[in-house]
């Protein structure tokens, strides 16, 4: 009894199969993960800024802004880019004196362009103003604040009242 040595192209790919299916199971899955947390770090930033887009002043916000040129990529998609020019547009709004109201118009605007970077939430801008829950003692701290940066920087003069009355 001879034993047939000879090999066929079948038991080439199986030997094939055998060793490359664990190699580009784990290129595969690996790709899948990068993905994955790639845009878990994108959802992380957008969630932190909805969060916090009515205290533009809170450190959380300010944080994920500045992650924003980090975790979405001009050259990815038109989302993406469209995400970065809202972004500049935000950032160069930050440098003009005197646009609170502007500031937060371009803050509703980008955090519209970043929804529609997953598909769950393709927010509007008229929901994103409008639908959110800021305590009225954090806008009495607001305006309080705002009060004390025109007294100090002399736009406004701070106004003494003297009485005789005693305390």
């Amino acid at each position: 009894m001879s034993l047939d040595w000879s090999l066929k192209v079948t038991d080439i790919i199986m030997v094939l199969a055998v060793i490359l299916a664990p190699i580009l199971t784990f290129q595969i899955q690996n790709c899948l993960y990068k993905k994955n947390s790639y845009r878990q770090r994108q959802y992380d930033v957008f969630y932190t800024l909805m969060t916090n887009r009515n205290n533009i002043l809170a450190l959380d916000f300010i944080k994920a802004l500045n992650m924003i040129e980090l975790v979405f990529i001009r050259d990815n998609s038109k989302q993406e880019r469209n995400v970065i020019e809202e972004w500049e547009a935000l950032l160069s709004e930050y440098s003009k004196p005197n646009n609170a109201e502007i500031i937060f118009e371009k803050t509703y605007e980008l955090l519209e362009v970043m929804s529609k970077c997953f598909e769950k939430h393709n927010i509007t801008k008229r929901s994103i103003r409008n639908n959110h829950y800021l305590p009225i003692a954090y806008k009495r701290e607001e305006n309080i604040q705002n009060s004390l940066d025109e007294i100090l920087s002399g736009k406004k003069p701070l106004n003494i009242k003297i009485s005789d009355d005693k305390i």
